[in-house]
């Protein structure tokens, strides 16, 4: 994870994926109840302007019944999002937990 206070992701690393090849959520995530989920940090896909996708971590902050709140954990590189931005999730969203 790369937090807004150190080194960018290699530019290396980015590179296009397929729609058919990218990432996607994991369904087992279905099964864990949400207070599983808190304090830990779950990979999501955020949209890009140019119709692709970002893959990121978001620190999981708060629950409620069905949703979580995380923290995005990653400077994006073309997700229109900031580093330490909110976002409301539900676990079919979900692609990794760590």
């Amino acid at each position: 994870m790369v937090r807004s206070n150190q080194s960018r992701e290699d530019p290396r690393n980015l590179r296009p994926v397929c729609a058919n090849c990218g990432l996607k959520p994991n369904p087992i995530f279905m099964d864990v109840p949400v207070v599983d989920f808190m304090g830990k940090h779950c990979k999501l896909a955020f949209p890009c302007p140019d119709g692709g996708k970002e893959y990121m971590w978001v620190k999981v902050v708060q629950i409620t019944d069905e949703e979580l709140v995380g923290e995005l954990d990653n400077d994006p590189v073309k997700a229109d999002v900031k580093c330490g931005q909110f976002f409301a999730f539900t676990r079919d969203e979900v692609i990794e937990v760590i």
